[in-house]
Parts: C-alpha cells; structure tokens; sequence
C-alpha cells in the first residue's frame, strides 16, 4: 500500500471526511435502490465467484485470529485510529507491531499480508460485479449465505471449546454473532474500497485510510462482544 504525504490538517480532520464520504455514499445508495430488489443475476453470480468463496475463507479465518485475541483491556477507537493510521500512513514499525497484536497476530508481518489481500479481492469484486450497487441488505444476504455454508465458525475458537462446546443454543447465538460480525466487516471493506471513486488523491487516501481503521475497530470490538455473551450464555 502506497503512503501518503497528507497534511497535519488532513490527518486531523479524518473523522469528518469519514462522515462526509458515509453521507455522500448513503446519499448515493438510497437513490439507486429506494425498494431494496430481489436478489439480482449479478449477486448469483457472485455468490458462485471463487475469488468471493476464497475471500470469505480469509474473512473467517481472520476473524478467528481476532476473536482469539487475549486482551486485559481493550484499546478505545481514538488510539486505534491514531496507530492504524501511523502504521499505513508512516510505516510505523511500532504502531504496525501494536495494531496487528491488538487484532490477534503474533507476527504483524502476517496481518497486514492477509488484510492486503482480502483488499485486492474485494477490489476485484468490485470491478467485476459493482458492489456498491447492489443493495447493502442484498449483500449482506450474499456474504452471510456464504459464511454460513463454510467451516462453522466457532468451533476452533478457544473460548468456545472450553467455555459452552456442549451447548447447542450457546453455539448457535456465538455462531450467528460472528458470522455477523465478519459479514458487517466485509461490508464496511466494500465501503472502504468504493472511495477509491475520488482516486488515489488527498481526499479519496484520507477517506480510504479513515475507513479502514473504523472498520477493523468495529471488527475487534464486536468480536470481543461476540465473546463476552458466550462466557455468560448458559
């Protein structure tokens, strides 16, 4: 991935170009499908494509990664911006360290590899099938689908074998908990690669970056939920 030079007034300013490029694309989604269609050729297609199939393996096996994080507290949104951005933007060697520890991984090297290359997948896609056309519902029907006739996640999470393998209900709710949250994160990525529209300049960079750092923070937030509701299911 490319760095950018961006301004300090730039960089500052990333949660309201964030917001502005989430308003303009809402914008732009509600007016291509106001009556959320059917499900479309396109999306079969695309449910069938094998670069989605081998993108949705990345996506639960990098969700497994996360979900197995061990954390004593868990780093607020503000300071994980600030480090995702300094390991893209600077080439941080301790904000890329931090970051790729915080989501899971022993070797940064090996995080930042497989985040790349679930990008170039969805930027593939995305040519392929213009995903910012189809609707986000749609979408989101296509990936968990997809997700949901894979390896059943959970299984070979640490927390779930020892804590509530032997109970269905448990299993389920988990299950469904982080099928969801890879499916909102593929979902965001798909968001995040449709910038690239305003091109690799000032704005489209920052907005690209922005929303990224967003996305895995959501990513590892609703993993450490997906767990918590695991130790107290009964």
């Amino acid at each position: 991935m490319k760095n950018l030079n961006l301004p300090r007034s730039i960089k500052i300013s990333y949660l309201s170009i964030l917001l502005i490029g989430v308003f303009l694309s809402a914008c732009n989604k509600s007016s291509l499908y106001p009556n959320e269609p059917q499900s479309s050729t396109n999306e079969i297609a695309l449910s069938e494509d094998s670069i989605f199939k081998s993108l949705v393996i990345d996506l639960r096996d990098y969700n497994e990664v996360v979900s197995n994080a061990h954390a004593d507290t868990i780093m607020n949104q503000h300071n994980f911006e600030i480090n995702f951005n300094n390991a893209v933007q600077n080439n941080d060697l301790n904000a890329r360290k931090l970051i790729a520890n915080t989501m899971g991984f022993a070797n940064e090297n090996e995080f930042w590899k497989i985040k790349d290359d679930m990008t170039s997948k969805i930027v593939a896609l995305s040519k392929k099938y213009n995903l910012n056309k189809i609707s986000p519902n749609n979408l989101n029907k296509v990936i968990t689908n997809q997700i949901s006739t894979s390896t059943i996640i959970g299984l070979n999470n640490k927390r779930f074998t020892s804590l509530s393998y032997d109970n269905a209900e448990c299993m389920d709710i988990f299950s469904n908990c982080k099928n969801q949250a890879s499916s909102n994160y593929a979902l965001e990525q798909v968001n995040c690669v449709g910038f690239g529209v305003f091109g690799w300049t000032l704005i489209g960079g920052a907005l690209f970056i922005a929303c990224e750092a967003a996305s895995n923070y959501h990513l590892y937030v609703s993993d450490r939920s997906c767990n918590i509701n695991l130790k107290y299911c009964k």
